[in-house]
């Protein structure tokens, strides 16, 4: 049995979380914020 499992857990829409990524790098760019990348990126 060959499957593929897919965590969509930032996407972007109209009821994401404000806690997710997508939103926090337009949020920080809107206010003219640094956008922080972690790690390797």
């Amino acid at each position: 049995l060959d499957y593929t499992v897919f965590r969509f857990f930032n996407t972007y829409g109209p009821r994401q979380s404000r806690d997710f990524v997508v939103s926090k790098f337009i949020r920080a760019a809107l206010k003219g914020e640094d956008i922080t990348i972690y790690g390797d990126g």
